[in-house]
């Protein structure tokens, strides 16, 4: 086969003629006797040679064309491998800093509610005191529109109050729409 890849399938079989007429010839010279079935064979191995080069030829292409295409599957999946890594480490990378992200968001949430929380009940607590006494007042005096007006404004700012205090308990889970 290592004939053929030099000098082509013809000129490979008549090489092998060549060197089994020549194998035979030497046995000659060494003193075995040369009969006339080492010719046969000689002549047998040529013609073979030369009738299956071809196909000898079709083959060896064709691993040389396989190991070629091996090769460069290798070479892919290599490079493929690599990429792999590489996107794995950012995949890795880019999850870290959302886990990252998602806990100074939640943190920032809970400071957000936590103040809500904290100025509402600045605000209600005044307001309770402010409009206890209003009422008092609107009370005793039914036709003093000022009175009424500033009690009617601070009912209205307390259940502003009251919602913005549910909307932080439901924010915080602690409370269900209804």
């Amino acid at each position: 086969l290592f004939l053929y890849r030099r000098a082509g399938f013809l000129g490979g079989a008549l090489f092998q003629i060549i060197a089994v007429g020549i194998f035979a010839s030497s046995k000659a010279l060494v003193g075995s006797p040369w009969d006339s079935d080492d010719l046969v064979v000689c002549l047998f191995c040529g013609f073979t040679l030369l009738a299956y080069g071809p196909f000898f030829e079709a083959v060896l292409r064709t691993k040389t064309k396989l190991r070629t295409k091996n090769k460069e599957l290798l070479e892919e999946q290599e490079r493929l491998n690599e990429l792999t890594v590489t996107l794995d480490k950012q995949v890795h990378e880019r999850t870290d800093d959302l886990r990252k992200s998602n806990q100074e968001l939640h943190l920032l949430n809970q400071q957000k509610t936590h103040f809500f929380q904290n100025i509402s009940h600045e605000l209600r607590t005044p307001l309770t005191l402010i409009l206890n006494p209003l009422e008092e007042e609107s009370q005793e005096q039914p036709n003093n529109k000022n009175l009424d007006v500033a009690a009617k404004n601070s009912r209205r700012l307390l259940r502003l109050v009251n919602q913005l205090l549910d909307f932080q308990k439901i924010g915080a889970g602690k409370r269900s729409f209804e």
